[in-house]
């Protein structure tokens, strides 16, 4: 348990690399025996760090091997998160017809009734990979107008401060907002490493350096040295104005 608990004080840190260390030390000591929740929990979370460290063919053999450990027993705590990282893992591919038949097996169960669901924005990044930009970008300011409700950030939901850039700076390149804006919330998304996205960090940023690489750039400079207390504030600063 211990190397599973270090998982999480490592990407606090933003250290991916430490913590997929520590999480394949948990594989190697649970990955035995008959399926149980702390096995299949460890194969999880180390197909959730693939994710974040851009290794999505690790992730997706991660996700099958869950599944298989579920067998008949779905609803797992764990089952959701692993279908929509499957989802993910194929958009960080670039196969959107296998995202989309992954997409379709959970939605119906884990749909968009959830603001923090992920529905709205992985549907979102199949449609811009397709190349359909205007639907696309709709579905992107759908999700972002659930995140801004105030109620939510007065709640402080886990997640919720860093997940939001992300979903604000993508919908923020059709211009409804400034290139400097959306480059520097894709600079705090990065420079936090919470990649538990869409596509992950890099194509958004793409998004966010087309318009203005020199604001992006500047955005990365200025927070570079910064801690996630402060990073949060300017997050939320950001997003609230």
């Amino acid at each position: 348990m211990a190397n599973l608990f270090l998982t999480y004080l490592h990407e606090v840190e933003c250290d991916i690399e430490n913590a997929l260390a520590a999480a394949h030390r948990a594989l190697v000591l649970f990955d035995r025996g008959p399926p149980s929740w702390i096995r299949i929990s460890v194969h999880a979370r180390y197909a959730e760090l693939c994710l974040q460290a851009g290794r999505p063919e690790d992730a997706l053999a991660q996700v099958h091997v869950v599944l298989a450990l579920l067998g008949d027993q779905p609803g797992w705590p764990t089952e959701a998160s692993v279908r929509w990282g499957a989802v993910v893992a194929c958009l960080q591919l670039g196969d959107t017809d296998q995202a989309e038949r992954w997409f379709s097996e959970v939605a119906p169960s884990y749909g968009d009734a959830d603001v923090l669901s992920p529905g709205l924005g992985l549907r979102a990044m199949i449609q811009l990979i397709r190349g359909d930009v205007d639907g696309g970008l709709a579905l992107w300011r759908e999700s972002v107008a659930r995140l801004q409700d105030e109620e939510l950030i007065r709640q402080n939901l886990p997640g919720f401060e860093v997940w939001t850039p992300e979903n604000e700076a993508v919908a923020a390149t059709d211009a409804e907002r400034t290139p400097d804006w959306a480059a520097r919330l894709v600079a705090i998304a990065e420079k936090w490493r919470y990649s538990k996205t869409f596509v992950g960090v890099d194509r958004i940023r793409q998004f966010a350096m087309d318009p203005d690489r020199a604001a992006y750039e500047r955005a990365v400079a200025d927070y570079a040295g910064l801690d996630r207390v402060e990073l949060r504030r300017i997050a939320l600063e950001l997003l609230s104005g």
